[in-house]
């Protein structure tokens, strides 16, 4: 969704759901705000507790530096807290209409690996659904903690109304989840022909139109329903072009469209009818204002009535074939009354009204600026909270339940240790001596550790900087610890447990192997001596033949409940 929603239709709501003409505009400034909100509306050199707050946007130009030339760690957590918390609501967990993954179970590309594994489930939790348990919760907040605090609750109607835009998509790169049907599956002479019907509109009367999109090699983000282009496809399946509903371009935005198309991770195509979820979503609005006004518990999937006039207005908005309804609101407000008097027009949204008006205050916490801002880091707190109870770290980071510190020891007595610069001064190689260096193992739940586990290893050396997490590659026999997820299998290893008589949990000093997830023919990871003009060293690498390590804890907390064994036991938890 966009201003038109965003501002126009949350500001009617607002209005109709009994807020004054200035709560209802600052309701409906806060909500479209959450889309402007990057980092330069943060820069603010009156005030220093600038630094803490959260941006709730990036700009394209962000994206485009976080694909290439600014990938790290940081900049994937940051892009999983700012789309996720406040644009695309994970929701598919923890109720009885869960959407089952149907797609497919291993990549195209010969040349990189991916298969839909146990990570791959566990993030298909986080596809934005409408009516979730997050829903319900982050309103309920509202209702009992906040109900009087007008800029979160304009920030949560965005996150609510992009519930019901963005459902289907998860906000993080990733192919399996947000790719539609591409030019991979298309025959070459149809590419050459322009003939590639990806979406298919539906009018009123049921008539269907395919679209007949171009390729467009820019990768800045087009609009491919007036253009007809739309977003190459990537070598990589975890490319920002596969971020969002960045592939469908804006049609999930857009109020009017009804349309036909195969998400990547279906093996059916679905239909989307804009036109009824725009207006499922004014009138959850509506409700949930509502519930926070009257300090009355919020319900998913309820809905505000509308008297018949007002919902055929609306109807009409929602109906105009214009991208961009900011104009058909503004003519059609005049028409919707409340208490038998039509309500007002709003004024014009002005982007940096509230951070220039915090410039002239010379900063405080009494401005609107500092109040949205503040409303952005709770609600990214409490979404991270919820999601931790429910057992997702994705907003987490490296500090979460999910994360153990380990020192790892092979059977000659060796630790993996310090890093070593190579020869190249570009790659930091993983070294094999007898002075242990801690690594994290982040893992995808917080329970114990357990063979077969999927996990990250990441050094806690500092001189790795954020190229940290250890992987093998092609191009060097050595391991070496480099960006996350810049290769995601490349980076992904398997932790087998060699005796597994008792139970599959791994404690403390148990016997593993380590299988790297890419090189299937030589998945073990083992030491070994490397000589060249410059000396000689253990490194690590990937072989045919298991080798064993000994996996030790830094902290090791008693077993939990779950595991089969005695609470005397230490585990990796």
């Amino acid at each position: 969704m966009r201003i038109d929603f965003h501002y126009y239709a949350t500001y009617v709501a607002a209005r109709l759901a009994g807020y004054e003409l200035d709560e209802a505009q600052t309701i409906a400034h806060a909500a479209q705000y959450v889309d402007d909100s990057n980092k330069e509306m943060l820069i603010n050199e009156e005030g220093s507790d600038i630094d803490n707050f959260t941006p709730t946007v990036h700009e394209i130009s962000e994206i485009l530096a976080f694909d290439t030339t600014s990938w790290s760690d940081a900049n994937l957590l940051e892009t999983y807290k700012v789309w996720m918390a406040f644009h695309f609501l994970p929701g598919n967990y923890g109720r009885t209409d869960t959407i089952k993954y149907s797609g497919p179970v291993s990549g195209l590309s010969p040349a990189i690996i991916w298969r839909y594994n146990q990570e791959a489930d566990y993030c298909f939790k986080l596809l934005c659904l409408p009516d979730s348990l997050l829903v319900k919760e982050m309103i309920n907040d509202l209702v009992f903690n906040h109900s009087d605090n007008l800029h979160f609750i304009g920030l949560r109607m965005h996150v609510l109304a992009d519930t019901w835009a963005h459902r289907y998509f998860a906000g993080m790169p990733a192919w399996y989840m947000n790719d539609i049907h591409s030019i991979k599956d298309i025959n070459a002479l149809d590419v050459l022909n322009r003939s590639i019907p990806v979406v298919t509109e539906i009018s009123k009367d049921g008539e269907r139109t395919p679209y007949i999109w171009v390729p467009e090699p820019s990768p800045m983000l087009k609009d491919w329903h007036n253009t007809g282009e739309y977003i190459v496809d990537a070598p990589n399946y975890n490319s920002y072009v596969y971020h969002g509903h960045g592939r469908s371009g804006h049609l999930p935005d857009y109020a009017y469209l009804k349309y036909e198309y195969k998400p990547r991770w279906s093996n059916k195509p679905i239909v989307r009818d804009n036109r009824s979820g725009f207006l499922k979503a004014f009138k959850q609005l509506l409700m949930a204002m509502q519930c926070i006004r009257q300090k009355v518990p919020f319900e998913t999937e309820s809905y505000a009535p509308l008297d018949d006039k007002t919902e055929s207005i609306i109807k009409d908005v929602f109906h105009t074939r214009y991208p961009d309804q900011s104009n058909t609101w503004l003519s059609k407000i005049p028409h919707i009354h409340l208490n038998g008097a039509p309500i007002e027009t709003p004024e014009p949204y002005q982007k940096n009204k509230w951070l220039e008006e915090h410039k002239r205050a010379n900063g405080g916490k009494n401005t609107s600026y500092y109040k949205f801002n503040q409303a952005a880091v709770e609600h990214l707190k409490q979404v991270t909270q919820h999601l931790e109870k429910n057992d997702l770290f994705i907003l987490s980071g490296e500090e979460g339940k999910n994360t153990i510190t380990v020192t790892f020891r092979n059977e000659a007595g060796q630790y993996i240790g310090e890093s070593s610069l190579g020869e190249s001064k570009t790659h930091h190689f993983a070294t094999v001596n007898h002075e242990a260096v801690d690594h994290k193992i982040i893992k995808l739940n917080s329970g114990p550790l357990r063979s077969g586990d999927i996990v990250q290893i990441k050094t806690t050396d500092k001189k790795t900087g954020h190229k940290a997490y250890l992987g093998a590659w092609k191009d060097n026999p050595a391991l070496y610890y480099y960006k996350q997820d810049f290769r995601v299998f490349k980076q992904r290893w398997e932790l087998e447990k060699v005796d597994v008589s008792l139970d599959d949990i791994i404690r403390n000093g148990d016997k593993i192997r380590i299988k790297n997830l890419h090189f299937e023919s030589k998945p073990y990871m083992s030491s070994y001596i490397h000589q060249s003009l410059f000396g000689s060293g253990s490194y690590l690498r990937t072989q045919r033949d298991a080798a064993e390590w000994y996996l030790e804890g830094a902290t090791m907390p008693l077993v939990d409940s779950v595991s089969k064994a005695s609470t005397e036991d230490e585990v990796f938890t």
